[in-house]
């Protein structure tokens, strides 16, 4: 006698299928991209120009940008002050006492020797910055001539070109050399930004910056909480815009539509914890929470364990409100299916009934 497998019909017509990864973080995407909108919407025209002290930051700023042309060492483009090592490469000893430099379609001079023994021979202490630096002392001092590393051999006024000039020590090497004088010169704009002035200026603007950027924080918070804990709790299936189109749903460990309140609690702690801790902590703790959801059995955040629930696919799945509810929903329907098998019997029952008859006849 052969064995035969049995096939058992599922006792209940639930279904639960986890989501996925995937449509987890693009749900999440989701929500973090409207966060930002709406924060965008607010902070923008309705906090910033209240918030922040705008007047002060343009006129610091254009004070700062005065003082760094005042001080020679930065090129004028369009009334901005640019370094000129932002904006061309010094490639032979000769650029140094005058470099031709294209730079947005406009053509400019710099004599980058002639901006250094100005600075630090008589502009310098302009700014506050003590200077011992004369022209005698100028060579030596900070173009380093006549020194093994700096490469030069002297350092003089070219009359046909108007502009200082340097020479390449005997076996020097002009790109050592080149990067020697830049060096200083890098030395020289860091000198004009270390300034009493340019420090208190810069300092200003940085507070007022930084009350900004502390004025964004309870609009961001306020955002997180309408996206992330409101919206969840009133769409029902604890479903943010971003769950709902991505089709997935909260429900409870054990299948089931999950309770309000403890919706409500759920919401609210990933707000406070994982979305407010996760900025104070730079992302780490979301970090972990998503690290957890991919590795747990059944794809469980902190907040999941917590509060005893799961994100399902709604396409795929099928679940109750309550146990009640399902004991119900089967109850019909192994009725219906009994109700259909007797009616496909019936007229097999009906043809044999029919069949007897007539053999008795």
């Amino acid at each position: 006698m052969e064995n035969s497998a049995t096939v058992k019909a599922p006792t209940t017509a639930k279904i639960i299928v986890l989501a996925g990864m995937w449509k987890r973080a693009f749900a999440f995407l989701i929500d973090i991209l409207c966060v930002l909108a709406l924060s965008a919407l607010i902070y923008f025209p309705c906090v910033v120009p209240f918030a922040v002290d705008r007047d002060s930051y343009v006129a610091n700023t254009e004070r700062i940008n005065e003082i760094a042309l005042e001080s020679g060492l930065y090129v004028n483009h369009e009334g901005e002050a640019i370094s000129p090592l932002s904006m061309a490469n010094f490639e032979t000893l000769g650029d140094l006492s005058l470099k031709k430099i294209a730079y947005e379609g406009e053509t400019y001079e710099f004599a980058m020797l002639d901006s250094l023994f100005a600075y630090w021979t008589r502009l310098a202490t302009d700014y506050g910055q003590p200077s011992n630096y004369t022209p005698e002392s100028f060579p030596t001092a900070v173009l380093g001539v006549g020194k093994a590393d700096s490469n030069l051999a002297s350092f003089y006024f070219d009359d046909e070109k108007g502009h200082y000039a340097v020479t390449l020590a005997e076996g020097g090497k002009e790109g050592a050399a080149l990067e020697y004088v830049c060096n200083r010169f890098n030395e020289a704009l860091l000198s004009l930004t270390d300034s009493p002035e340019y420090l208190e200026l810069d300092k200003a603007n940085a507070k007022i910056m930084q009350f900004a950027l502390l004025m964004a924080l309870p609009v961001v918070i306020g955002s997180c909480l309408i996206f992330m804990a409101i919206i969840p709790t009133c769409l029902g299936d604890g479903q943010s815009l971003g769950k709902k189109a991505m089709k997935i749903v909260v429900l409870d460990d054990m299948g089931y539509t999950y309770n309000k309140w403890k919706l409500i609690g759920r919401n609210l702690f990933c707000f406070i914890v994982e979305f407010v801790g996760g900025i104070a902590s730079f992302g780490a703790l979301l970090l972990i929470t998503y690290t957890m959801s991919m590795f747990t059995k059944k794809h469980r955040s902190v907040h999941d364990y917590l509060f005893g629930s799961v994100v399902a696919d709604s396409e795929a799945s099928l679940w109750f409100d309550s146990p009640v509810e399902e004991e119900l929903f089967n109850a019909k329907r192994k009725k219906e299916e009994a109700e259909k098998t007797r009616r496909e019997h019936l007229p097999n029952q009906e043809s044999e009934e029919g069949n007897d008859d007539e053999k008795e006849e």
